[in-house]
């Protein structure tokens, strides 16, 4: 969803950085092809389906248009508006049975900014030696960026005044600043702002080394070029694939879930120990789910070692649908837990108790995952 959406965010863009002419012009004269009427209809084509596809980037899209329509009169100021109809819509008409449920963890965080960013980033400066070393690589590559596309935008204007940096990509490249102050989106929020600005800042960025309007290439830009990319190009590989251990999902591990899928009644609990597991593939709306790492009973559990309670919890949490429920314990899972928690090995015991228990028969189990059944019929 985050993929589709943010393809139909940048095309969305693009066509109305291209708008060929003033939005009334267009309408009255149709401006002979018509060009700026299709390019308009388009884009409204894409914001319409970017609303039900994905929960942010609509609402991101709506911010970076009406910033545009403040500062170019190409982009009609009536295009957010439909925008933010059209997501008040979908909330009403659609999207009711979640928001039942849900509503304050929905509006909750709106105004909240300072939560928000420590939710995204200080709560995620935790875990293991090595995790912490991804992501504070992963904070100094975003502020390396950031700091690269201030210096580039500082050369264009010391080069040409401010009439030589386009004001419709300054925008653009700071309207992702107000959605912390909308959501927290699970404590990603900060993640996705810098996501959505990231192609302006690679703009700008790149507007250090080589200004628009450059007539040739001389040998200290690349100089300078060729030494900042290595280093970007080596600070991502640790940011990106960093946590490949736990991000990773082996054939073993998606094959412990096949047969959960080929199992599981209608109404089933599917379980996992963590949340690094490949599910929720197929079946989604069948089945309920549930994270052994997130009753309320875990911590203590993972502390003494003991896990007799987590486990009665967890029983009759997968009983409650009368019919065979599965517990799922993978290779990932164990190294996620080790990764990112402060209790190493955790999940390893646990798979060892679940092993003991008898509330659990394992019915499947190969070198990365463990399936075991609980409650209903044998």
């Amino acid at each position: 969803p985050q993929a589709l959406g943010y393809l139909f965010y940048l095309t969305a863009l693009a066509l109305l950085l291209r708008m060929p002419a003033a939005w009334p012009t267009a309408w009255r004269q149709h401006e002979g092809s018509g060009a700026p009427v299709r390019t308009f209809a388009v884009v409204v084509l894409l914001a319409a389906a970017s609303v039900p596809t994905h929960q942010l980037t609509p609402v991101q899209l709506t911010i970076s248009v009406a910033g545009l329509a403040l500062v170019w009169r190409r982009v009609p100021r009536a295009l957010p508006i439909f925008l933010a109809c059209a997501i008040a819509a979908w909330a009403v008409f659609m999207a009711t049975p979640y928001l039942d449920g849900h509503l304050a963890g929905v509006v909750g965080d709106v105004g909240r900014v300072g939560s928000s960013l420590e939710e995204g980033v200080q709560a995620r400066v935790a875990g293991s030696a090595g995790h912490l070393f991804v992501v504070r690589t992963r904070l100094v590559l975003s502020a390396v960026i950031a700091l690269l596309a201030v210096a580039g935008f500082a050369r264009l204007v010391v080069r040409g005044g401010k009439a030589a940096v386009d004001r419709r990509l300054v925008v653009l490249a700071l309207a992702p600043a107000l959605l912390p102050a909308i959501q927290s989106y699970g404590g990603e929020v900060g993640l996705r702002a810098f996501f959505f600005a990231l192609p302006l800042l690679a703009y700008f960025a790149a507007s250090l080394f080589y200004p628009p309007g450059l007539s040739r290439v001389s040998l200290r830009a690349v100089a300078t070029t060729v030494p900042a990319l290595l280093c970007i190009v080596a600070a991502f590989g640790f940011a990106r694939y960093g946590n490949e251990r736990a991000d990773f999902f082996t054939a073993k591990e998606a094959g412990a879930f096949e047969y959960v899928y080929d199992h599981a009644s209608p109404n089933s609990v599917v379980a996992v120990a963590a949340s690094n597991a490949p599910w929720k593939s197929e079946q989604y709306e069948l089945h309920r789910y549930l994270m052994a790492n997130k009753l309320e009973s875990w911590d203590e559990a993972a502390e003494r070692g003991n896990w007799d309670g987590v486990i009665a919890e967890l029983i009759a949490k997968m009983n409650e649908g009368g019919v065979t429920s599965y517990l799922v314990i993978t290779r990932s899972a164990k190294a996620g837990t080790d990764l990112v928690g402060d209790r190493p090995g955790a999940v390893a015991s646990f798979e060892r108790a679940i092993m003991r228990s008898r509330w659990f028969r394992v019915v499947y189990s190969n070198s990365d995952a463990l399936v075991a059944a609980a409650g209903g019929p044998s």
